[in-house]
Order: structure tokens, then sequence, then C-alpha cells
């Protein structure tokens, strides 16, 4: 019969306790293993709560979803603003930093109508197509405005006068009578007058 003897006492002791410590390991790796710290936030939250990457080991990425979707919508927002900013100096040879003391000059707001710039409707940048100078900073409206109207202040005048000439048709004119009334085009006050044939003259001030 085997005796109890101290050396045989003590062995037992460190065997359960190596299994203890055993044990614990093996719960805090399964513990572990279903929940994960968010490198942003620092917020310890399940695996579930995490975008999947087959490429990490456990499976998932190193951000929330949460914090995951605001870092890619960062990334996005400057790609973008990158490829504008190269195509402006492809294009007109304006850099970053024309771009950003133009629109500080102009108050965030459209050279010409005066509306504030909208979030994803960038400025554009105004030139003159035959002098490839650089005007100011319009909205998509204003410039593709001019655009259409091929830079022409001419054709843009005589809308202007199409306009005022059917926007008073239901004025009664005296015989040889006319209607005056100034204007601001752009930076250039203007005299417009109706007269009773319904032409209509636009004079510089």
């Amino acid at each position: 019969m085997l005796r109890d003897t101290p050396t045989r006492s003590r062995l037992t002791r460190n065997a359960v306790k190596d299994l203890d410590q055993t044990c614990a390991a093996m719960m805090r790796d399964t513990a572990e293993s279903t929940v994960r710290r968010c490198r942003a936030c620092e917020e310890t939250k399940s695996l579930g709560d995490f975008p999947k990457n087959r490429q990490r080991r456990n499976g998932v990425h190193d951000y929330c979803k949460s914090c995951h979707s605001k870092l890619e919508r960062a990334r996005y927002k400057r790609k973008v603003e990158e490829i504008r900013a190269a195509r402006r100096l492809r294009r007109h040879g304006v850099t970053r930093e024309m771009f950003d003391e133009l629109l500080r000059q102009q108050s965030g707001r459209c050279a010409n109508c005066g509306s504030a710039f909208k979030r994803g409707q960038p400025p554009c940048v105004d030139h003159d197509p035959g002098k490839s100078k650089i005007r100011e900073l319009l909205c998509n409206r204003c410039n593709l405005r001019i655009g259409m109207a091929n830079h022409s202040v001419d054709v843009l005048l005589r809308d202007v006068v199409y306009l005022l000439k059917h926007s008073i048709l239901s004025t009664t004119l005296a015989p040889g009578g006319a209607i005056c009334m100034s204007i601001t085009l752009g930076k250039v006050a203007c005299r417009v007058e109706l007269r009773v044939d319904k032409t209509v003259s636009v004079v510089a001030d």
C-alpha cells in the first residue's frame, strides 16, 4: 500500500493547480473568441458587431461596424476630393490653395446668384475659354447656364430682355409710353426700357 508522503501530496497539489490554470485559460480563450475590442472606439463588443474579414485569424476587422462605416466614409470623401483637386489642376491650373482662397473670399457662396454651396455639389471653377483666365467659383446651375450660352453676354442679355418683356405684358402702356426700370447684371447697372410696341432696350448706366 502506497503511503501519502509529503512529496506525493505536493505533486498532487501542483497537478491540480496546473489543471485549474489550464481550465481558466481555456475559458478565457473561449470568451475572447466571442468578443473583440474595437481599435477606434476601444469598446469591447461581440464578434457580430464587427465586419467580416476572411484574411484575419478571427475572421473580423479590427474596427466595429459603426467605426468601420465612419472610416470608410471619411476615406471615400478624401479620395473624391483628391480626384477633384487633380482635375482642377489639370484642366484649369488651380491648386488646392488657390481654390481654398477663392472659396474663402466668396464666403462659400456662388459669385453669381449668391447661393451657398451645398454638400455633394462642389463649386465649379468658372473660366474664360478664350483667354483661359480663371474668373470665380460658381454653383453648378450658374456654371451650366453660362456654358449653355457659350459665355456670350449678348445671349444672356437677350434672355433677360425676353423674360422682362413677357413678365410685364399685362401692363397697359399709353400710346408712345414706356416703362423704365433699373437692374443689375452681375456688377453692371443697366437701364431697361419697354416701349408700347413691346420692344425692349437695355443700356448700361
